[in-house]
């Protein structure tokens, strides 16, 4: 799932968040890092 978690000792799981730099928009698996890397290209961010 891309979900990271643990298990206690009273057997309760724990969803803490992710593992990977995906994100579902609108239905659409984007990768965070591939559009920071984009918008680091533009002449206006320093």
């Amino acid at each position: 799932t891309g979900d990271g978690g643990y298990l206690d000792a009273d057997g309760f799981v724990y969803i803490m968040g992710r593992t990977d730099d995906v994100i579902n928009v609108s239905g659409h698996r984007l990768s965070t890092g591939v559009m920071e890397e984009h918008i680091a290209t533009h002449p206006a961010v320093a």
